[in-house]
């Protein structure tokens, strides 16, 4: 991202989760070229990292995570597809991380 694009991103999303009726979204999972996408925003279920997304609170208790952080990841991602329908990720995007 280009500096001060974070913040255009954050926004950008709000704006299409409003527009799309979605409540969460996300980037890429994987660094790999052959999971990511130029101009591209999946709406289709996929993986939410808790490394970087985004959502608008809501108070429902079927949308809370009942499982060890260590699936925490995948249950969130399918809890919130099978409520909404849609998760936004932008594939053009990941996070560089660091697991020990």
């Amino acid at each position: 991202l280009e500096p001060g694009g974070l913040e255009d991103l954050i926004h950008h999303a709000y704006d299409l989760m409003k527009k799309q009726g979605a409540f969460a979204w996300g980037l890429s999972s994987s660094p790999n070229p052959a999971n990511m996408a130029v101009d591209r925003i999946s709406r289709c279920s996929g993986l939410l990292g808790a490394a970087f997304y985004g959502c608008l609170n809501r108070h429902d208790e079927t949308l809370r995570s009942i499982h060890c952080s260590g699936l925490d990841d995948v249950e969130r991602s399918c809890r919130i597809f099978k409520h909404d329908g849609i998760i936004l990720r932008y594939l053009m995007y990941c996070c560089k991380t660091t697991f020990k």
